[in-house]
């Protein structure tokens, strides 16, 4: 789910897994919890040392909470499936069998087996093993998105990652996640029965 343009009077819900977040103008409202004045400590110390990629505290709410910058993004919106793709995708693992995540392997994993092994405990309906492969290439996608994105803003880190070859690496993953579309469809309606 890419956020749209948000007016600076408009309000928009951000669901987060225990805490909701409301999103107003360039500025996201974090209501109080048990965690807050850490939440701020670390986003201060981030702020601090010059840190980009985290938002910065503005201001404090009545409650308690936390006003912090909008810092714009892509977001999934099935997160638990997004979770279990990206599992799938680094477990299967879902790559070609010379590529860095398996390369010093001494055999090419057994793919349907690991993949059945890691969906048994998730329960999927047959609708979600349908499009768990298409979600694992969305997962690759994202990630390939925010190497790129946070490259072009000057990430140390993922500048290196993207002088590493990453991108190409990516690139081949999500044709390996094209090729073995059947096998993890499979492997997924298996772990269903």
């Amino acid at each position: 789910m890419v956020v749209g343009e948000v007016g600076a009077g408009d309000r928009e819900a951000l669901a987060g897994k225990v805490t909701e977040f409301v999103r107003v103008g360039d500025t996201v409202r974090r209501p109080a919890t048990a965690n807050t004045e850490s939440m701020r400590q670390l986003l201060m110390h981030l702020e601090r040392v010059g840190f980009g990629g985290a938002p910065q505290v503005v201001d404090s709410q009545p409650d308690g909470g936390l006003v912090l910058t909008w810092i714009e993004g892509w977001v999934p919106a099935d997160a638990e499936a997004w979770d279990l793709a990206h599992a799938l995708w680094q477990f299967g693992p879902v790559c070609a069998d010379d590529d860095p995540l398996v390369r010093d392997w001494p055999e090419p994993p057994n793919r349907s087996e690991r993949i059945a092994a890691l969906l048994r405990g998730y329960r999927l309906d047959a609708f979600q093993a349908q499009h768990l492969s298409d979600m694992v290439a969305e997962v690759i996608d994202g990630i390939r998105r925010s190497v790129v994105r946070k490259a072009a803003a000057g990430s140390p880190a993922f500048t290196r990652l993207k002088d590493e070859g990453v991108l190409d690496d990516l690139d081949q993953q999500r044709r390996a996640a094209e090729q073995h579309r059947s096998l993890i469809v499979d492997a997924a309606i298996t772990s269903t029965s």
